[in-house]
């Protein structure tokens, strides 16, 4: 039986040539994603996106005929199913909590490395975190494998091992050999202090824990 997950279907915004042809590439050497279409212009982006209704709409937020935020915007009204992630150089607060009034479900800063781009695009997908998915490029994390990751994920959110070992489908002894590795890595002697290091990173609940 074939369990190969579907492509996630992708269209990127951007109005400089060579920003877009970057992003084509990126999105073309990872297996996980499928390039539908691209734009220049935010009324493009909105053609594309209504056309073929991809997962993820890649979207410029500086556009020479309508901000994409007021292309997120124009798609939260039409109640459309694709999930728009934000890819800009902005980064001030007042700014993202534009974005979150605009519907959008991402963000990722321009200077992020490739792979953090078609990560972010990935969990933008799947519905991951909560609206702000920031991909987390420090050392530590990247020296997390993907289960420690996902235990440190419902960790965050508030979890029990028993919770987290029900929800991974694993033991609760597997939860705990996970968090030693995870504490390990991160630095930390106690599951509080791992939740305040993943929270000031913006992972799981908002909030001090």
């Amino acid at each position: 039986m074939n369990t190969t997950a579907p492509l996630i279907r992708v269209v990127v915004t951007d109005d400089h040539p060579a920003m877009r042809a970057s992003l084509r590439d990126m999105i073309s050497r990872d297996p996980r994603l499928s390039l539908v279409g691209d734009a220049a212009t935010g009324r493009a982006a909105l053609q594309l996106a209504r056309a073929h209704t991809p997962d993820v709409l890649v979207l410029d937020l500086d556009l020479p005929d309508m901000s994409g935020v007021d292309v997120a915007r124009a798609l939260r009204d039409e109640q459309s199913t694709v999930r728009t992630m934000a890819f800009t150089a902005h980064t001030s607060r007042a700014f993202i909590e534009g974005l979150v009034e605009a519907g959008v479900a991402g963000y990722v800063t321009k200077d992020k490395d490739p792979c953090d781009i078609v990560d972010s695009i990935v969990a933008v997908a799947q519905g991951e975190g909560r609206w702000f998915v920031v991909p987390q490029t420090s050392w530590e994390l990247r020296h997390l494998s993907r289960r420690e990751r996902e235990v440190l994920d419902h960790l965050s959110d508030g979890h029990t091992n028993a919770d987290i070992g029900e929800r991974l489908s694993i033991s609760v002894s597997t939860v705990r050999n996970h968090l030693v590795r995870i504490y390990e890595t991160l630095g930390v002697e106690t599951a509080r202090a791992a939740i305040v290091w993943a929270r000031r990173r913006g992972i799981g609940t908002d909030g001090p824990p």
